[in-house]
Order: structure tokens, then C-alpha cells, then sequence
């Protein structure tokens, strides 16, 4: 599933670099094998912290925009990458989303991209890990927004074993 992922970010025009965030741990030496078939880099670090991968992931590979997509999403659609980094561009927000079911999407086929402001501003709070990000932002009174965007189809992808690992897209501005 992961290089279904993968390939599907692959195919996002507004991503600058695609990195993989995994554990250290010996047992996803096979996912970074597979990264490195695809000719894409693989941050490794901690097995319980998902969220400091992803801060890893975001120092080794800096930019100005993270995309976090979940790599058990096989239905992750690059149109819908591009929409929201379009988005959150266009509006100049800390954090835009367009994964939460609120949002109308299919599960699986968002995801939610946030600033490097954000990421270091919040650095010492993000032990409750990405998935709050959204609660941490809202705290703040920082802008932030539910992409409202027009739904694209997602192509059919068939369901295979896999690691629920994160996906770093990194967008920068123009």
C-alpha cells in the first residue's frame, strides 16, 4: 500500500519533495527499501512518536509547506494534494485540511497541510502527536481553515497489506 501511496503523491504537481517518515525499529527496514526503489528519501526515528518523525522529516528536508498524508490511504488523490496547498497558498493559513470527515471527502482521500511556523511555534506542545495539530492551531486563534474545495474522483486502488506510516509532501511558495 505504501508504494501505492506513494505513487499517487508522486503525481501531485504542487509537492517539491516527497519523504517518507518511518520508525527506526528493524522491522521497517522493508519500507525504506522500498522508498529507495522509488528514488525518495526515508527518515527514520522513533517507534512510538509520529510526530516527531515528522518534525525529523521537516528539519532534514526543510520548506515552508508539509503535506501529512497517511500511508494507509490508498485512495489519496494528488488532485486533491494540489487543491489544498492551492488553498492554503491562496489564504495564507497556519494549518488547511481537507481530511476530516466535516469536509465531505471520502476517508482517505485528504490531507492536511501545515507551515513551518506552525510546526516550530508548537514544538514543545506536539507531544499529543499530528493528529492534533488542528486543536493545538485552533488554541491559538491562528488562521486556519476547512478546505472547501471542489471534489475530485478518486481512482480505484485495491486495498494491500502495508504500514500506517506518515508522508511528508513538502510544498514551497512561488
Amino acid at each position: 500500500m505504501l508504494r501505492l501511496v506513494l505513487l499517487r503523491l508522486m503525481a501531485a504537481r504542487t509537492l517539491d519533495t516527497i519523504v517518507v517518515a518511518t520508525t527506526a525499529a528493524d522491522e521497517d527496514d522493508a519500507i525504506e527499501t522500498e522508498v529507495s526503489k522509488l528514488g525518495l528519501p526515508c527518515v527514520r526515528g522513533h517507534s512510538w512518536d509520529v510526530l516527531a518523525r515528522f518534525r525529523q522529516a521537516a528539519h532534514e528536508y526543510p520548506g515552508h509547506l508539509f503535506v501529512r498524508v497517511c500511508a494507509d490511504n490508498p485512495f489519496v488523490d494528488p488532485r486533491q494534494v494540489d487543491s489544498l496547498v492551492r488553498f492554503e497558498r491562496d489564504g495564507g493559513y497556519d494549518l488547511a485540511y481537507n481530511h476530516r470527515p466535516e469536509c465531505g471527502l471520502p476517508d482517505g482521500v485528504g490531507a492536511e497541510v501545515v507551515t513551518d511556523a506552525v510546526l516550530d511555534r508548537l514544538a514543545d506542545r506536539l507531544e499529543h502527536g499530528v493528529c492534533e495539530l488542528r486543536q493545538l492551531v485552533q488554541e491559538e486563534d491562528a488562521p486556519m481553515s476547512q478546505a472547501d474545495l471542489p471534489r475530485s474522483r478518486p481512482a480505484a486502488a485495491a486495498d494491500e497489506a502495508g504500514a500506517a506510516d506518515r508522508v511528508v509532501g513538502r510544498a514551497t511558495r512561488p
